[in-house]
């Protein structure tokens, strides 16, 4: 199981001090999303994650630097064309996940080996215009971690949530949203009960910070009375509890 995968998977449990934000007591409340920043550099990647972030960079020379400090918070690479050699590169650099262009990786790239002695590469899939049924039910094939949606607003409809929900339902993926601007804490609870419990902010401390503090005031999903989801469900990850089988 990929590192950000166990992450996803250890949303909503009380916090042990060793995943997700670092919290200095266990009975603080228990995170219901993960916060991860665009960054450029090591010191980049230093101030993000002391501000509670996990990382993504923009490219493989970047992720050693980033690795050094990441402690127990994921670290990524945006690679999009991912060819073999670009995914064995992030992988002996440290990278826990990349994200990628189904369109574009050479289907050869996902057949690397698995090395026991160290967690799986995660994917993250770039989903794109296309949302059809069948692109989302293909998209299920690859069994990612994760499924980058652009495009969404921090002002959803109920329709709009939805929609985002049938995404994440028809993919078996949660989603990770994308946003230029530290988004309100309601706003990345709406995200999160539409399948979305990961946010993509820039890398500037501010918004970091910013982002990282709304996360912590969204509260727990809400269940009716008799324990049924409500009409706009918040949806679990959608994260094998096995061991995972995958190539990378």
């Amino acid at each position: 199981m990929s590192k950000l995968r166990r992450q996803l998977r250890n949303l909503g449990r009380p916090a042990s001090g060793g995943f997700g934000f670092q919290r200095s007591r266990s009975n603080e409340p228990a995170l219901q999303l993960l916060v991860a920043a665009e960054v450029g550099s090591g010191p980049e990647a230093t101030a993000a994650i002391a501000a509670g972030a996990h990382v993504l960079v923009a490219s493989a020379a970047a992720i050693a630097d980033a690795v050094t400090v990441a402690g127990d918070r994921a670290v990524g690479v945006w690679l999009e064309a991912a060819a073999a050699d670009a995914i064995a590169a992030a992988t002996e650099a440290g990278a826990d996940f990349v994200i990628l262009d189904d369109g574009r990786t050479p289907a050869v790239a996902l057949l690397r080996p698995h090395d026991d002695s160290r967690a799986p590469l995660g994917r993250v899939l770039i989903l794109g215009d296309d949302r059809s049924e069948d692109r989302l039910r293909s998209a299920s094939g690859l069994g990612a971690d994760a499924v980058l949606v652009d495009g969404v607003d921090a002002d959803l409809s109920v329709r709009d949530q939805l929609a985002l929900r049938r995404i994440s339902e028809l993919t078996g993926a949660p989603l990770v949203i994308p946003t230029a601007v530290a988004p309100s804490a309601e706003a990345l609870r709406t995200w999160r009960d539409a399948g979305a419990p990961i946010v993509l902010v820039p890398g500037d401390p501010a918004t970091v910070r910013a982002t990282v503090e709304a996360a912590e005031q969204v509260p727990a999903p809400r269940r009716t009375r008799d324990d049924r989801q409500a009409l706009v469900p918040s949806l679990a990850p959608h994260v094998h509890d096995d061991d995972d089988d995958d190539d990378f």
